[in-house]
């Protein structure tokens, strides 16, 4: 963790192809499948070395926020014990992810001053478009 609060991250893949990829990041969403003993998992032991959470029945016990630690959230079977226990299921998942959206500091993210976008949030995201198509070309093609 930075001293700006942004978390550094270096991901290597076990493929045997060497490559790695290293970043900042302001905030980190942390979604897997994990069996019953998060600890098991390289990632989430390697977690609990840097930012250390009770464990209770092999999940992790962290806040109502699902924060696991500042800018670092968990949802799914991590977040068992504050989600429920439908956590790893769509409605669980769904109202994890809403409850991490809803994060004063999550929505900070999202929010950026650059944006200037207050009244629709997911604008931000518009542009993300497979389609080189534009709108008026779409619809001509659909009236032919």
């Amino acid at each position: 963790e930075n001293d700006d609060k942004s978390l550094e991250v270096s991901i290597s893949s076990n493929d045997g192809n060497g490559k790695s990829v290293e970043g900042t990041f302001d905030a980190i969403v942390l979604a897997c499948g994990l069996k019953p003993n998060c600890l098991v998992s390289p990632l989430v032991k390697s977690m609990q070395k840097q930012w250390p959470v009770e464990i209770i029945g092999g999940f992790p016990d962290i806040g109502e926020d699902l924060r696991w630690s500042t800018n670092l959230y968990v949802l799914g079977g991590l977040a068992s014990l504050s989600v429920g226990p439908d956590a790893g299921n769509l409605m669980g998942i769904a109202r994890a992810a809403q409850t991490i959206s809803n994060d004063s500091e999550s929505n900070q993210l999202i929010f950026r001053e650059e944006t200037n976008n207050t009244r629709y949030p997911f604008d931000a995201f518009a542009d993300d478009s497979d389609s080189e198509i534009s709108s008026d070309e779409d619809s001509s093609s659909i009236n032919t």
